[in-house]
């Protein structure tokens, strides 16, 4: 299985071909919409990526713009592969992550940090365990579409030619048990593990490095170009899910995550720290 085109990566790529055909006429959105019976709303949630659009509407503005055929075509293809449904597709699930998971299951690359073991190496029972925790006011039928839906998403990293991983994570993780002993045992084995996997990165930022910029944050960068660059930051935390894509906010998360690689333990050193916990654990520490 290697990275395709999801119906989100679709649409944003559709997206950014028709800001682009739109700017180079020099028109008004609602100039547009006026020539094309399109709303302005409509189309102006189609250009930020967040609706599907139809064969007709996609014929209307490529007949606007007076674009080639070769550009008709691609038009064409990019609205018909963003009206697909996807497997993530649940309104069971915030819009925000969705979206994200869109990106995700295209990825070249992810870069994360946070307080908590990422989704991409969590075990059953410690998603089980940490949506009881976080997802306190959800009921039943969220919590398991949502635990089914992250371990589902675990798959891109059993592509063919699957995303390079870095993860950073904060110390806390490894002593705040989470599901039990024996399930949270079982989590860091899995951890450990998977940074022995080809292309994954894991370093932990020890308590000894002090206030750091991610210390109340937890975000995940995700890019699904050839050279990595960022494209889609996604935060999580008590206040909900946002992902931002403007390119200040991208380069401040960028920047933050240089920082804390600075200081985090170096991959063997993690290793050792991990396999030290694990040590602990068994001795009922």
């Amino acid at each position: 299985m290697t990275a395709g085109p999801t119906p989100v990566t679709s649409r944003r790529e559709l997206a950014k071909l028709l800001r682009e055909l739109r700017a180079g006429h020099g028109l008004p959105l609602e100039e547009v919409c006026s020539a094309t019976g399109i709303s302005a709303s409509f189309l102006s949630r189609v250009e930020r990526g967040q609706r599907g659009l139809g064969d007709a509407n996609a014929q209307r503005l490529c007949d606007v713009y007076k674009v080639p055929l070769a550009t008709r075509a691609r038009v064409r293809q990019l609205a018909s592969l963003g009206r697909e449904g996807s497997w993530w597709d649940d309104k069971l699930i915030p819009r925000p992550i969705r979206e994200y998971i869109g990106v995700e299951q295209a990825a070249t690359s992810i870069a994360s940090y946070g307080s908590i073991i990422p989704g991409l190496f969590q075990t059953r029972a410690y998603v089980e365990a940490a949506m009881a925790s976080t997802q306190f006011e959800a009921d039943t039928g969220v919590r398991n579409t949502a635990t089914e839906q992250r371990l589902r998403r675990q798959d891109v990293l059993n592509r063919a030619d699957p995303p390079w991983v870095h993860t950073l994570l904060d110390e806390s993780v490894l002593h705040r048990v989470t599901g039990g002993v024996a399930a949270f045992r079982e989590q860091l084995e899995v951890l450990q593990h998977a940074g022995e996997r080809p292309r994954v990165t894991i370093q932990v930022i020890p308590f000894q490095a002090g206030a750091h910029p991610g210390v109340d944050s937890r975000f995940v960068i995700v890019s699904t170009s050839e050279d990595h660059t960022p494209e889609l930051v996604h935060v999580e935390g008590l206040s909900g899910f946002r992902n931002f894509e403007k390119p200040e906010d991208l380069g401040h998360y960028a920047r933050a995550f240089r920082i804390l690689s600075a200081v985090a333990l170096t991959p063997s050193e993690t290793r050792d720290l991990l396999t030290a916990t694990i040590a602990r654990l068994d001795r009922g520490q």
